[in-house]
C-alpha cells in the first residue's frame, strides 16, 4: 500500500512539472467545462421553452416526457460526451508533444484531433449508448447485489476503453477498433493492478478539502462572494487535476503501447507503479 501511494504521489508530481512547463494545456479542460455549461444551459432552455420540465414534473397518469423530449436529451448528451472526447484528445496530443520533448501550445492539440473528428464522434455515440444501457440498468430495483454487479460492469467498462482517445488519435483507427485495442492494451500489462494503484482520485479528496476552506469563508462573508470564489476556484482545481490525468493517460499510452519512455517519466516509476500482472505481455 505505501509503495503504491509513493508511486502515485511521483507520478502526480511529474504531471505537475509538466503542467507547470505547459500551462496553456489546462485550457483544454476549461474550454471542456465551458462547452458543457453551454450545452447543459441551452438544452435546459429548449426543455422550459417546449414544456418538458413540465411534464418531468408532471403527475402519475399525466403525458409525461415525448419522444421530441427524449430526441433533445440525446441530442444534448451526444454532444456532451463530444465536447469530452474531442477537448481530451486534444489535451493528450498535445502533452504527447511535450513528453517527446517538443513545446506544443493549444493549437497542437487542435491540430492532432481534428484529423480524427469523425472517430471520436463515433466515440460519443458509443459512449451515449453505453451511458443509457447503464442508466436503464441502474434504475432497475434488483436489490443490492445488483446494484453491485452493474456498478462493476460500469467500472470495467472504464478501465478497458481507459486508452481509447490516445489510440483514436495516434493510431487513427475507429472507435470500434480502439475499444479492441485499448482493451488489449488494459489486458496486457497492468489490468489486475490498476485498482490498486491508480490514485488520482485521491489527489481530488485532498484538493477538494484544501479549496473548501477559502469557499467556505467566502459563503460565511456572503453567498454571493461565496459563489465569485466557488466557481472560478473549484473550476481551476479541477482542470488542474484533469489536466495532470491527461498528461499521465499520454505517458502510459506511449509506454504501453510504443515502448517509448516519455520525457520527465522516469521508467522505473512507470514500470513499478504498474507492475505486469499474471497475464503481462501474453501474446506480445
Amino acid at each position: 500500500m505505501f509503495r503504491s501511494f509513493g508511486n502515485t504521489w511521483k507520478l502526480i508530481k511529474i504531471s505537475w512539472q509538466v503542467l507547470r512547463k505547459d500551462k496553456e494545456l489546462i485550457l483544454f479542460p476549461i474550454m471542456s467545462g465551458i462547452g458543457l455549461a453551454i450545452v447543459a444551459g441551452v438544452t435546459v432552455a429548449i426543455f422550459a421553452a417546449n414544456g418538458a420540465l413540465d411534464r418531468i414534473d408532471a403527475e402519475e397518469g399525466e403525458s409525461g416526457l415525448t419522444g421530441v423530449d427524449a430526441a433533445i436529451g440525446v441530442i444534448g448528451l451526444f454532444v456532451g460526451f463530444f465536447i469530452i472526447n474531442y477537448f481530451n484528445a486534444a489535451l493528450i496530443g498535445a502533452a504527447r508533444v511535450r513528453l517527446k520533448g517538443g513545446d506544443p501550445n493549444i493549437w497542437t492539440g487542435f491540430a492532432a484531433v481534428n484529423k480524427h473528428i469523425p472517430a471520436v464522434a463515433g466515440w460519443a455515440v458509443i459512449s451515449v449508448i453505453v451511458f443509457l444501457v447503464l442508466q436503464y440498468l441502474r434504475s432497475r430495483r434488483g436489490g443490492f447485489i445488483y446494484n453491485i454487479v452493474i456498478g462493476l460492469v460500469g467500472a470495467v467498462w472504464a478501465y478497458m476503453t481507459f486508452f481509447v482517445i490516445p489510440v483514436l488519435i495516434v493510431e487513427g483507427v475507429g472507435p470500434i477498433e480502439a475499444i479492441k485495442r485499448s482493451s488489449a492494451l488494459f489486458k496486457r500489462t497492468w489490468g489486475e493492478q490498476l485498482v490498486g494503484n491508480f490514485g488520482f482520485g485521491i489527489l481530488y479528496i485532498v484538493v477538494g478539502l484544501i479549496v473548501a476552506i477559502p469557499i467556505g469563508i467566502a459563503f460565511a462573508i456572503s453567498p454571493i462572494v461565496g459563489f465569485i470564489v466557488a466557481v472560478p476556484l473549484a473550476g481551476l482545481a479541477i482542470a488542474a487535476i484533469q489536466t495532470m490525468e491527461g498528461i499521465f493517460k499520454a505517458a502510459l499510452y506511449d509506454y504501453v503501447a510504443e515502448g517509448v519512455t516519455p520525457e520527465l517519466f522516469p521508467e522505473d516509476t512507470l514500470r513499478d507503479a504498474y507492475a505486469p500482472g499474471p497475464t503481462a505481455y501474453r501474446g506480445m
